[in-house]
């Protein structure tokens, strides 16, 4: 069964407001990697990228990447960029 691009915001933007925290600007954000240990969605990028192009949230970059220990290194990941919840309303 296939859910909505909305529905999938939506999702977002409850786990955002369920397990995010209060910025110093008071808006509820949440680190990539916490997000992704919330979530089980395959499209979790492309629906990153839309609820930011439809302004729900906001983060820096365009595509994040999730980091994997190769041989005991930590590669480049951004586990810790942070997703600010902008606006709940999804349209």
């Amino acid at each position: 069964m296939m859910i909505s691009l909305e529905e999938q915001i939506q999702n977002l933007v409850d786990i955002i407001k369920e397990h995010g925290s209060p910025s110093d600007d008071g808006k509820l954000s949440i680190t990539f990697g916490n997000l992704l240990s919330k979530t089980h969605s395959d499209a979790l990028n492309m629906t990153l990228r839309k609820a930011k192009k439809k302004g729900n949230i906001s983060f820096d970059g365009e595509i994040l990447m999730q980091g994997r220990k190769v041989s005991g290194r930590n590669p480049e990941a951004d586990d810790d960029v942070q997703i600010v919840l902008l606006n709940e309303e999804v349209k």
